[in-house]
């Protein structure tokens, strides 16, 4: 796996969700030399969303968050996504983006197709004179907020804590894009099937019932007897006297 570390421009942060717009990669040619094409990276059957945002590169820490999109637009590749608050580590580096003293990002990506410019592309792109490998189709694995740069054009957004003017005109609608999946599949939001939740019945509460007892109605011969079985004839002729 590959990395490329970007310079630091000013970032696009929204405090309350936690979430940053960050410029990913450009092709200009970064400090190794190389060029990575934004128009090659692989979509098609890939979701960005969801893939880790780590510290450093290091794969030994646990992510400190998770993209929520990232696609290729003109010369440039764009990706939001959002640092989580559920680690103290996560916490502290997000509080550093905000206090601008960190702004650099990183892309590590597997390769699939590279080598030296061509003359059509040197013709096409003289400021690339300098370059020595151009990576023409790659995917991106993880993105880093790192320290170093690589890429002296890419990094991060206008900072704002509201959509800026700036940003909309650069971006249009981006900042308000849920994934990437609507740019692999080229289906709008809106349009797409909805999925009706199911709808699960309210359970009636659990009632202990009272127990209940049966009570055997006594003929008069019955309850004569038991009244025998408990006392004698003296104390039946006695109460019997007493009650008259």
């Amino acid at each position: 796996m590959k990395t490329k570390a970007n310079f630091p421009v000013e970032l696009q942060i929204n405090q309350a969700r936690r979430e940053i717009l960050a410029i990913a990669s450009t092709d200009c040619v970064d400090r190794d030399g190389e060029v990575v094409l934004p128009s090659g990276l692989r979509t098609k059957g890939v979701n960005y969303a969801g893939r880790p945002v780590l510290w450093s590169h290091d794969r030994q820490l646990p992510a400190i968050g998770s993209i929520l999109w990232m696609k290729q637009t003109g010369d440039q590749i764009l990706c939001k996504y959002r640092i989580t608050d559920k680690t103290e580590f996560a916490r502290d580096i997000f509080e550093l983006i905000q206090d601008d003293c960190l702004k650099d990002h990183s892309i590590g990506f597997e390769v699939y197709d590279e080598g030296p410019p061509t003359p059509t592309e040197l013709e096409q792109h003289p400021e690339w004179k300098d370059c020595r490998n151009i990576i023409r189709e790659f995917e991106i694995l993880e993105f880093s907020v790192c320290n170093v740069p690589c890429n002296p054009e890419a990094g991060t957004i206008l900072k704002s804590k509201s959509y800026s003017d700036t940003t909309r005109k650069l971006l249009g609608s981006d900042w308000d894009i849920k994934d990437c999946w609507q740019w692999e599949t080229k289906v709008a939001p809106e349009s797409a099937p909805q999925i009706q939740p199911t709808v699960q019945p309210t359970p009636e509460p659990f009632v202990i019932p009272k127990p209940k007892f049966a009570r055997k109605v006594l003929s008069t011969d019955e309850m004569i007897l038991k009244a025998l079985e408990r006392h004698t004839a003296e104390e039946l002729i006695a109460k019997i006297k007493g009650k008259a």
